[in-house]
């Protein structure tokens, strides 16, 4: 049953066990990436459903391959593999485009400080 609360766990257990701050909880749980709940009215303490510790690894994965937060929602909720992966070729692309201007700037810095060198 969802509501007993040997099944749901508090936000220490869930930062310990994936190994992140409190904060970056409290942070997807603001943003909508997590639920929580508070299992008793009169308990101040919010607890969250077993799966989160993996729905956070998970999301830490999709942060540092640049999936925005709304990326991520639908990336959670999506069903289909195959719309998956055609996220993930959305993101690689935008994440290959914008390396591809960051060498353009890195080798017009690197003409730049040639043509000054030359200068001296």
């Amino acid at each position: 049953m969802p509501g007993k609360k040997a099944l749901w766990i508090t936000i220490q257990e869930v930062a310990n066990k994936a190994r992140v701050p409190q904060a970056t909880i409290r942070h997807y749980t603001e943003v909508g990436l997590l639920t929580r709940r508070q299992l008793h009215p009169e308990d101040k303490i919010h607890h969250y459903p077993p799966d989160t510790v993996e729905r956070v690894r998970t999301i830490r994965r999709l942060r540092k391959n640049a999936f925005t937060v709304p990326e991520i929602q639908i990336y959670l909720t999506c069903q289909d593999p195959k719309e998956k992966g055609q996220m993930l070729e959305t993101v690689r692309r935008r994440q290959m485009h914008r390396l591809t201007l960051l060498l353009g700037e890195l080798l017009g810095l690197e003409i730049q400080l040639e043509q000054l060198k030359e200068q001296e």
